[in-house]
């Protein structure tokens, strides 16, 4: 058998010299670990996603609000419940969407490079909450016109 690096005759069933094997050792010893990298084009996508999201769970509530009002007396008290779980899931994503896109414009103003995904999500962030807080109220007012 021979080493597969240096083509050394071996005298065992190993696929490498003991010679090699600490060169391996020697090489993997002095070479760092890789480390994460800043991008800069991420700055402030954590707060931007969360915005998203929680835009989009309003959104789900506030359509499952809906669904309730019209189901009798205690959904119709379910229902109110869940508009106002709309609204608590649509002020922070308001507030985060608001803080992602004035955050892309100054760092662009800044002159470093614009971080795209954290704009694009806190428009949809603003826009969600945005229609959030317009279905809700015309949500609530339904329901009180349809206990009238």
């Amino acid at each position: 058998m021979t080493c597969k690096h240096c083509g050394k005759e071996l005298d065992c069933e190993a696929d490498v010299c003991d010679e090699c094997k600490a060169k391996a050792a020697e090489n993997e010893l002095l070479t760092p670990p890789p480390t994460a990298e800043y991008n800069p084009r991420m700055v402030g996508f954590k707060p931007a996603l969360t915005g998203a999201i929680a835009a989009a769970i309003a959104q789900i509530v506030a359509a499952v609000s809906v669904a309730l009002l019209y189901s009798g007396w205690f959904g119709a008290i379910l229902g109110l419940l869940f508009l106002a779980a709309a609204i608590v899931f649509c002020v922070p994503a308001a507030i985060m969407g608001i803080h992602s896109i004035l955050l892309s414009v100054r760092l662009k103003k800044a002159g470093q490079p614009l971080p795209v995904a954290t704009l694009v999500l806190g428009i949809v962030a603003c826009a969600l909450a945005l229609g959030t807080a317009v279905t809700v109220p015309v949500n609530f007012l339904t329901w009180l016109i349809a206990l009238l």
